[in-house]
């Protein structure tokens, strides 16, 4: 098992856990939006699915990014 093989899962979990967090509170918030009416219910669905979008793109940035400056940093530029 290589260095990397060790490595993702080390990095990812931070991630994982945060998404996690992010999927209670939404759930917890659907629980009491859903005692007002459905409609409210069905919009708190759609911007959790939103979000999780939003999110995606924004660790898949933030970690690109730092990779990126890390490397440059590691070169001298």
């Amino acid at each position: 098992m290589g260095i990397n093989d060790r490595l993702i899962p080390r990095l990812a979990v931070p991630a994982i856990i945060s998404m996690l967090i992010t999927s209670i509170y939404n759930m917890a918030d659907t629980f009491f939006v859903s005692q007002l009416s459905t409609s409210a219910s069905g919009a708190v669905g759609v911007n959790f699915s939103l979000m999780a979008m939003i999110q995606a793109i924004g660790f898949t940035l933030g970690m690109g990014s730092g990779n990126y400056m890390s490397r440059m940093l590691g070169a001298g530029e």
